[in-house]
This record gives structure tokens, C-alpha cells and sequence, in this order.
């Protein structure tokens, strides 16, 4: 049986960040344009084909700190303690929100192992949609916990979780002021918002009830006269 061989990754610094084996996947995010899934190659210990592209392990991490971008396993790998490598986690890719954010206690879950979401909306707006897919497409369910958590359980296979924010609805209805926005500004008879028919009168013109009338009001059943 063929050795299996597993690629490294590093950063420029040369500290080992994961492996993954020979054909596995990782994911890049670009600060500028979409994620991209890359197919690696194993070459040798210190070279690697990443997406059809040779590169020296170091080469390839001082590029993606020049331009800012983050890659991570789709395949991962860690040391099983016999001095081989077992498949044993996969990445869980958050992508960025406008309005609000999500951040998840892992980066990396093996399948079956419990993952928690901490949903944060910014001031002003509450969440509308939270979902995880996996790698196939596939939605994950998630379990509504308190204080904006939300948990689901890891597949086989690396996720992506999105959420979209909207703005709190305006439920709070204002005092009214009298001034020029109160349906009743301007029927000078009608009294002020001190009055106690104030809420009731103003209600009249709103509904266009006095769209005909002029100006001046006709102080019906104000003085008990109907």
C-alpha cells in the first residue's frame, strides 16, 4: 500500500498552521472578492500544487498575508498519535454581515461534536436570517439557545454560515405635538394637545372625515350638542 502523503501549511513565520492530505481542499478568503475553494496537490515536503499553481509552502503563505486573504481546511488533518494522520475535523467558514456579526467557538469541528453561533446585531437592527450549509449545499439545523446563541451539530463535512440583519421595527408611536405634522393643525377652535378630546378630534381629519370642511371646525358634540 502506497505511504499517504499529507501537505503542509504554514505562515511566513514558518509555524505550521494544519495538514491536509494529498488532494484535499482548502478555502481562501479574499478581503475583496468571493471565497474560492483550491484543490492541493502534494509535490514534495516543501512544495505543493494549490488550484493548478506550483508554490514553496512559504511562498504561498507571504502571499496571502500581502494581500490579506485567509485560508483554512476543508480536509483537515491532525497527528492521531502513532505517528500517522487521521481525518478528524472540518472548517466552519462565517461570512461577513452587514448590520451585525456572527462569531462561532470554533473554527474547526469534527463530525457529530455540538458547535455554538453567538449572534450579535448592531445597534438599531435585530437578526432575520441565520444558516449554516455544508459543503453540498445541504441546510443544518440550528437550536435557538439563550443570549443570542445558536447551536447545530458538525457534519461530515466543512459549513458555511451566513445571517442578514434588518433594522428594529418603529412600533413606538410618538405624542402627538400639535404642531404642523397633527392632522388637526390649523382648526384654530379645536384646542390644544392639552385638551382632553385632542386624540379623539384629530382622528377626524385624519381619516379625511373633513376634507370638505373649512378651516374653522363645527364643534360637533363638544358642548353636549348633537
Amino acid at each position: 500500500m502506497p505511504e499517504k502523503k499529507y501537505i503542509r501549511f504554514i505562515n511566513s513565520n514558518y509555524e505550521t498552521l494544519f495538514h491536509i492530505p494529498d488532494g484535499g481542499r482548502i478555502r481562501i478568503t479574499y478581503p475583496d472578492r468571493a471565497p474560492a475553494e483550491r484543490v492541493c496537490r502534494f509535490i514534495d515536503e516543501y512544495h505543493t500544487d494549490i488550484g493548478g499553481y506550483h508554490y514553496h509552502i512559504c511562498e504561498f503563505a507571504e502571499r496571502m498575508e500581502q494581500i490579506g486573504a485567509k485560508y483554512v481546511p476543508l480536509d483537515y488533518v491532525r497527528n492521531s498519535g502513532g505517528g500517522g494522520w487521521s481525518s478528524s475535523t472540518y472548517a466552519i467558514t462565517v461570512e461577513k454581515s452587514e448590520h451585525g456579526k456572527v462569531t462561532s467557538n470554533r473554527t474547526n469541528a469534527s463530525n457529530g461534536s455540538t458547535v455554538t453561533l453567538t449572534v450579535t446585531p448592531d445597534s438599531g437592527y435585530v437578526l432575520d436570517t441565520l444558516t449554516v450549509t455544508d459543503s453540498r449545499g445541504n441546510t443544518i439545523k440550528l437550536t435557538s439557545q439563550s443570549g443570542g446563541k445558536y447551536t447545530f451539530t458538525m457534519p461530515g463535512r466543512a459549513v458555511t454560515v451566513k445571517a442578514t440583519f434588518v433594522p428594529l421595527p418603529d412600533d413606538t408611536q410618538k405624542p402627538c405635538d400639535g404642531g404642523a405634522g397633527c392632522p388637526s393643525y390649523g382648526f384654530t377652535d379645536l384646542g390644544g394637545v392639552g385638551t382632553w378630546y385632542h386624540e379623539a378630534v384629530k382622528c377626524t381629519p385624519s381619516q379625511g372625515q373633513n376634507e370638505s370642511m373649512p378651516r374653522q371646525s363645527k364643534r360637533i358634540g363638544i358642548k353636549g350638542n348633537l
